[in-house]
């Protein structure tokens, strides 16, 4: 606005230096129109209000999925079922994120069921498998895609509300995760997901799922989104009151994880 003044006013002055003093006054005239129109549009600009920032997903990420205490990588060791038992397979994780912030990871591996639930998982996948299957060729790659599915609810769970703790109840509606939680199968992203809460009817509907009725007792309640995929979710402190949309969803994904495996 301050440019447009400026060189307005210098417009103004050759002007009025080649033209007679009768002219002026219409001169006058028109550059205050001119900047009056400057400085409305100048106004109006500053009046539009800024469009809301988006929740983009970064990435991707990398890192090792499980650190033991002395805070390095930790090797996961399991007998498998070649020679009846007697054989062992050790495999590291090395995964690739995608999240909204890098950081939520780390803060997934201070949590204290994460480590536990990982480690019991993974081993269950791998002692269930020889170590042909676990360690070679194709097959090593079907095992990764496996353990990614499987361990990708343990590493980005499912969130009810806007929680830093995926456990932690949301303030708005009381609804929190059952304790089938990182069982859930629905991996829309956090901002992206809804669940609609009719507390006076008792009834929760997943995006454009079945709606789903409750009796205020169920604290691993089933929820079904329109394509299958559930969540898990307890309704024990559930506000009977409370009718409204509540975000759902993941705060990142497994995109792969790489297996190095060992067998002896």
């Amino acid at each position: 606005m301050a440019e447009a003044e400026k060189i307005a006013t210098e417009e103004l002055q050759n002007q009025e230096g080649a033209a007679p003093s009768s002219a002026r006054g219409p001169l006058k005239l028109l550059l205050c129109v001119v900047l009056m129109v400057v400085t409305g549009g100048s106004l109006a600009v500053m009046a539009i209000p800024s469009k809301k920032a988006e929740y983009k997903v970064e990435g991707p990420f990398f890192s090792f999925l499980l650190f033991g205490d002395d805070g390095k990588k930790e090797d996961i060791v399991v007998s498998t079922p070649d020679g009846g038992g007697t054989r062992y397979l050790k495999f590291t994780l090395f995964g690739e994120y995608t999240s909204y912030e890098e950081s939520y990871f780390q803060q997934r591996l201070q949590s204290p069921d994460y480590s536990n639930r990982l480690r019991e998982r993974a081993a269950m996948i791998g002692s269930s498998r020889s170590l042909h299957d676990s360690a070679i060729g194709e097959e090593r790659m079907v095992f990764s895609a496996l353990l990614r599915k499987e361990l990708e609810p343990i590493v980005f769970p499912v969130h009810i509300g806007d929680t830093d703790y995926f456990y932690d109840e949301d303030e708005s509606s009381g609804l929190k995760p059952g304790f089938s939680a990182m069982s859930a199968t629905f991996r829309e992203y956090f901002h992206r997901g809804m669940m609609h809460v009719d507390g006076p009817a008792r009834v929760l509907r997943l995006g454009d799922g079945p709606e789903v009725t409750f009796k205020g007792d169920e604290d691993d309640l089933e929820v079904r989104s329109h394509t299958g995929d559930t969540v898990y979710v307890d309704v024990t402190h559930y506000d009977p009151e409370f009718i409204g949309d509540v975000k759902v969803g993941v705060h990142g994904k497994l995109r792969r994880i790489t297996v190095n495996a060992i067998g002896q």
